[in-house]
C-alpha cells in the first residue's frame, strides 16, 4: 500500500501549507526538484508516474519503489502563532480543493460548532462531490481556533427552519 499525505494550517482563516505537492508532473519549482530527485536515485517519469507506476514522489508502503520514492516530506520549524486547526488529508482531497477552499469549509463548520471529525466527513464528501477519482482519508485537528475561541457564526437571514 502507498500512502501519501499533505496537511495545512489555517491562521486567521488563511491557509498555511505545511507540505508541498509530491507531484511529478507540472511546470513549478517543486516539481521540477522533484523529477530530478527520483532520476537521481536511478527512477523515470512515464505518462506523469514514477517508473509508470505511481503518480507521487513521497510515499510510504512501497517496497518495489523504495529506492526512487522517500517517505519524508519536506519540514518547516512553526513559531507559536495563532493557528486554528489542522488539515492533514491523502491527496485525493487535494486533487479536487485547493487550500482556500478547504479552509474556508472547515472554518466555517467550527464557526458552526461543527466537531472536527464531522467536518472530515465534509471535507471528505466535498471531494467526492467534485469526483475525486483517488482515495480521500482525512483527519481535522482543532487547534483552538482563533483569539477567544470559536464562536457561533450569525445567520446571514432569511428561513432558518420551522421548528427554531
Amino acid at each position: 500500500m502507498l500512502v501519501t499525505a499533505e496537511q495545512l494550517l489555517s491562521r486567521n482563516g488563511k491557509p498555511v501549507d505545511l507540505s508541498a505537492e509530491h507531484r511529478v508532473t507540472g511546470k513549478s519549482d517543486a516539481v521540477k526538484s522533484e523529477v530530478q530527485r527520483v532520476t537521481d536515485a536511478g527512477g523515470w517519469i512515464e505518462d506523469g508516474r514514477v517508473c509508470d507506476l505511481i503518480a507521487v514522489s513521497r510515499a510510504f508502503g512501497g517496497p518495489l519503489l523504495q529506492a526512487h520514492l522517500v517517505s519524508t516530506s519536506w519540514q518547516r520549524n512553526l513559531s507559536k502563532r495563532a493557528y486554528e486547526f489542522l488539515i492533514l488529508a491523502t491527496d485525493g482531497l487535494w486533487d479536487v480543493l485547493s487550500s482556500k477552499e478547504a479552509v474556508k469549509i472547515a472554518r466555517d463548520a467550527f464557526q458552526k460548532q461543527r466537531s472536527p471529525e464531522d467536518i472530515a466527513g465534509l471535507l471528505t464528501e466535498r471531494a467526492y462531490r467534485k469526483y475525486s477519482s483517488d482515495n480521500v482519508a482525512v483527519v481535522v485537528v482543532d487547534l483552538g481556533g482563533p483569539p477567544g475561541g470559536w464562536k457561533a457564526s450569525k445567520p446571514t437571514g432569511g428561513l432558518r427552519g420551522l421548528f427554531q
